[in-house]
């Protein structure tokens, strides 16, 4: 499984990265801002991307969240702030609220690999 953590804050994407690794996965890009992520994207495909929705005063993780969704992987909004309703349907995404504990994101894991 290919897994994208698109974070801005590189300790919160390496302990992100740490607890997929735990957890078994090996395959894990990190980018830490919406251009290195959209490089990524556009040069290899990803099962899950597990996306923080806010990268910099000006940037979000949209474009990036789309393209996925678009390309049939499955999307996590790991952010802080309250995420729409409607994106997250459009997104077929879930939320794990920030601050995160690794049981909530190992569960979203298991149930993103369980609907595959």
């Amino acid at each position: 499984m290919c897994i994208l953590i698109v974070e801005d804050e590189v300790l919160v994407a390496h302990d992100l990265a740490l607890m997929l690794e735990d957890a078994g996965e090996q395959s894990i890009d990190l980018a830490h801002n919406l251009k290195e992520a959209q490089r990524l994207v556009a040069a290899k495909s990803y099962d899950i991307g597990f996306l923080d929705w806010t990268l910099s005063r000006t940037e979000t993780a949209a474009p990036v969240a789309e393209h996925l969704a678009k390309s049939g992987a499955r999307v996590v909004l790991t952010t802080g702030q309250r995420v729409n309703g409607d994106r997250l349907e459009r997104l077929g995404a879930l939320h794990v609220p920030k601050p995160y504990s690794a049981n909530q994101i190992l569960h979203a894991l298991h149930e993103l690999k369980n609907a595959a």
